[in-house]
């Protein structure tokens, strides 16, 4: 499953005109990088959930997502949460007995060891597995803590504990669930302040999979652009854009069907498809409809 039903208020004004999940990353639609994932695992059925500008996911994710791939939405009229998502979601997930249901976001690009994850979670017999990373940060906005056994033993400060030998890490979003998991979803609300809260307090194995993949958060409009442009000295340009040969690009991303008029000075641009583009603009994303200046910080 990919979540897909935030409401991306911290992207905005980008996210009054697409879901989270469907603006574009150096040209791509920001969830195919949690299918594509996916899909070089295995998956072949990826369950989403949807809420705010739902029904653009389809169209905006199909021309970026494998052929072997079936996705399936599943809307929330009323956003369910974290748990209450899954658990509507889960029927459309066809779970057998024997089978695991691993969980990524679907607004963060991340690619972890999903086969290591699974094999950690298969040998403790876990109810879930989270893939954990090293955070220094992990304290402030929410540790999870592990013994030398790899279980997750503490979350999010509970039970309090004078225990020293646990190693803090931070959770990545990315779950790995046991059938049995179902059962303590909750109809609404968030999965780890209910369902691993119950599994944890209760004794069940909770197991915690260290992975230092890269990963990157796209949650604000300076995240955004830095996160098309991480790592680039060129431009990316799409083969369908058009532009002028006396324009001037630098450092940008263009997408399909733009236009780059003669007078165009770029740098550090994000353009969306169809945008037209004939004036100076640095650290901007411009889309078909607008110009969005993007805050130094």
């Amino acid at each position: 499953m990919v979540f897909a039903a935030g409401l991306g208020t911290r992207l905005q004004p980008l996210t009054n005109e697409r879901p989270k999940p469907g603006v574009p990353v150096a040209n791509r639609t920001l969830a195919s990088y949690s299918i594509g994932h996916l899909a070089k695992h295995g998956a072949t059925r990826i369950v989403m959930n949807t809420h705010h500008l739902g029904g653009a996911l389809p169209a905006l994710l199909g021309p970026d997502t494998p052929g072997s791939v079936e996705l399936v939405f599943v809307h929330e009229e009323a956003l369910l949460g974290t748990g209450g998502g899954l658990r509507n979601a889960w029927p459309q997930l066809n779970v057998a007995d024997d089978e695991l249901v691993v969980v990524m976001n679907g607004d963060v690009i991340y690619e972890p060891d999903l086969a290591g994850a699974v094999a950690r979670h298969r040998k403790l017999d876990a109810v879930a597995t989270m893939v954990i990373r090293p955070d220094p940060n992990a304290r402030r906005y929410g540790a999870i803590e592990t013994d030398a056994t790899s279980r997750v033993r503490r979350l999010l400060g509970k039970p309090e504990s004078p225990r020293t030998d646990l190693d803090v890490f931070m959770f990545t979003g990315v779950h790995v669930l046991s059938p049995r998991a179902f059962k303590d979803l909750p109809i609404d609300g968030c999965i780890i302040r209910n369902s691993y809260r119950h599994w944890i307090d209760s004794g069940e194995v909770v197991a915690g999979f260290v992975d230092t993949s890269p990963w990157r958060d796209l949650g604000t409009l300076r995240e955004y652009l830095d996160g098309n442009l991480h790592g680039r000295a060129g431009n990316l340009i799409d083969p369908s854009a058009s532009v002028a040969d006396a324009a001037v690009i630098e450092q940008s991303v263009i997408g399909k069907n733009v236009t780059v008029g003669a007078d165009a000075r770029l740098f550090r641009v994000v353009a969306w498809d169809n945008a037209n583009i004939n004036e100076e603009l640095s650290e901007c994303v411009v889309t078909a409809t607008s110009v969005v200046k993007v805050p130094l910080a």
